[in-house]
């Protein structure tokens, strides 16, 4: 009888904690919720047809595109936002596991999405048909590699790091920066980590692991072995919006007739306006004639790689363009409001494309988007201070009662890598790219779920004897 009961108590104990889960999970998603459909960005109809339609975009990884397809199952844009949502409750569970509240994980992991959700723009992205969520959890998921003891949860962080570098180019980058640092982590402090063969290969597979996999899916797609055939051209535009190209192209000789030299007084300012305005010099000639705007990059990519070499090989220009460059990463690190997003309505490309690939076109023509812009000024200003507010308090926490962790060693280091993933995303894109809010955005919500964890990592250590990660 006892047994019976325990076996009833554990029961309806799991059917709570999956009610937790599925909430949490639906809190992520209020955004969403609250337009009527997931949310749309004007670089969504990119991704999805690409995924649908089974092409390689000319200006992105297909990856996210084959997660659009295979999650949405061609019926609906809901399961993928869902999928998102579930990545990110799963992530955070089980990153709230290491500070030994075990036993309360579920309340603990709902009561840090409601916060997530109430003071952060988290749930923007996981609503959003993009692949900007990924980039957070590849920061969270490669710092939780070099903790995690289970074989098995380190097979699934080194996966979901691996695929979630596949979904965006900035990602390549970023992926291969914290692979190194993890590499060099363990090399030089590897007693204090669990397998530490095992952890030194999976960190060196980081490296190489995602471009390999966007190269071969390249080739079994379009029967081409490539990275990227457009990445001269996303730094074209940076060096425009720097102004080192105006002022290459005033010293450089003409003999070399490059085709911007006829604009040279004439450029765009902005890096976008130059990468996707009809009127950009990208486009002149007959290439979008012969072959439309992709066939530009695919003709203009190659005369823009030596453009580049030749302008950063000069000291001046090159000075200039770090200069440039140190100043937008700063700028880029304390810009994270949650932009606003553009009506997308029925003269807009998602009003034939959803009707064409899914089967929610009703709920898509009634939601808040299709009738007009969303913005999110007073989430982005709570957010803000919730992250100002949440840096103080983990200044402190990791400053005096964190320290008196056994495990200290390890939260360090899980912190010190997500960090670094923050400063880096930053910098990539700020650099490679241009300024973006979405850019850091994306992944400012990290912040005060460290703060959270950081919080639990002082209460799980008082009423849990001090355990061990």
């Amino acid at each position: 009888m006892h047994q019976d009961f325990c076996k009833s108590l554990f029961t309806i104990r799991g059917f709570y904690q999956l009610g937790q889960i599925l909430v949490s999970v639906i809190l992520l998603i209020v955004p969403a919720l609250i337009n009527g459909y997931p949310l749309l960005y004007s670089d969504s109809a990119t991704y999805i047809e690409s995924g649908m339609g089974l092409f390689v975009p000319i200006d992105r990884p297909i990856f996210y595109g084959l997660f659009i397809r295979i999650a949405s199952m061609s019926y609906s844009l809901w399961f993928v936002v869902i999928l998102q949502s579930l990545v990110i409750v799963a992530l955070i569970n089980r990153l709230l596991s290491y500070s030994s509240v075990t036993r309360y994980k579920s309340i603990a992991t709902f009561s840090t999405v409601l916060f997530l959700t109430l003071f952060t723009g988290v749930s923007n992205y996981t609503s959003q048909i993009m692949p900007d969520i990924f980039t957070g959890m590849l920061i969270i998921s490669s710092a939780m590699l070099l903790i995690e003891t289970s074989g098995k949860w380190r097979l699934i962080l080194f996966l979901l790091a691996v695929f979630a570098s596949a979904m965006h180019s900035s990602n390549i980058l970023l992926i291969t920066a914290l692979s190194l640092f993890g590499f060099s982590s363990v090399a030089l402090f590897y007693s204090h980590f669990h397998k530490t063969k095992q952890l030194l290969l999976y960190t060196a597979l980081l490296a190489f692991s995602p471009p390999s996999l966007i190269a071969s899916t390249n080739y079994f797609v379009s029967d081409q072995f490539y990275l990227t055939k457009s990445s001269h051209i996303f730094l074209m535009g940076r060096l425009v919006e720097t102004g080192c190209l105006e002022e290459f192209l005033r010293i450089e000789s003409t003999n070399r007739n490059y085709s911007l030299h006829a604009f040279k007084d004439n450029m765009p300012e902005k890096a976008w306006q130059f990468i996707w305005d009809e009127a950009s010099p990208l486009y002149a000639g007959d290439c979008a004639q012969n072959g439309g705007w992709s066939n530009c990059w695919l003709e203009k990519n190659g005369e823009y790689k030596e453009i580049i070499k030749t302008a950063l090989g000069n000291q001046h220009i090159l000075s200039r363009f770090i200069k440039a460059g140190l100043t937008d990463w700063l700028k880029q690190i304390i810009d994270f409001e949650t932009g606003a997003l553009d009506k997308q309505g029925e003269n807009s490309a998602f009003s034939s494309i959803i009707q064409k690939r899914f089967s929610d076109g009703g709920c898509f023509r009634n939601s808040k988007q299709y009738h007009q812009n969303l913005f999110f000024q007073t989430g982005s200003k709570i957010q803000f201070w919730t992250v100002i507010c949440c840096l103080i308090l983990l200044a402190y926490l990791l400053i005096k009662p964190l320290r008196n962790n056994k495990d200290f060693h390890k939260i360090r280091i899980l912190y010190v890598m997500i960090f670094l993933g923050l400063v880096i995303n930053a910098f990539v894109c700020a650099v490679l790219s241009n300024v973006l809010n979405r850019y850091q955005g994306r992944v400012v919500w990290i912040i005060p779920l460290l703060c959270v964890l950081a919080v639990f990592f002082v209460i799980g250590r008082k009423y849990s004897g001090d355990q061990k990660l």
